[in-house]
């Protein structure tokens, strides 16, 4: 699954990418811990090692996109 997260004054997001559904609940878990405890700074990890730190006041959005079929062309649904 891909998780998209908004940074506040950022016109990019970051991309993580997590196969395993468990990873998934511990990783959208360590967010709303990091909030609610007020922490300075969110660390996201993908399946790749990949870690990146994001001052928590500046999280604007996290979104999950589940795995769905991609569709390239003019398929006919």
């Amino acid at each position: 699954m891909e998780i998209k997260i908004g940074v506040v004054n950022m016109h990019k997001e970051l991309t993580c990418t997590v196969r395993d559904k468990d990873k998934l609940e511990t990783f959208l878990r360590d967010i709303s811990v990091a909030i609610s405890e007020q922490s300075s700074m969110i660390w996201f990890e993908d399946d790749s090692g990949r870690r990146v730190g994001v001052p928590a006041d500046k999280l604007a959005y996290v979104e999950v996109e589940s795995d769905r079929e991609r569709r390239v062309g003019f398929a006919r649904s």
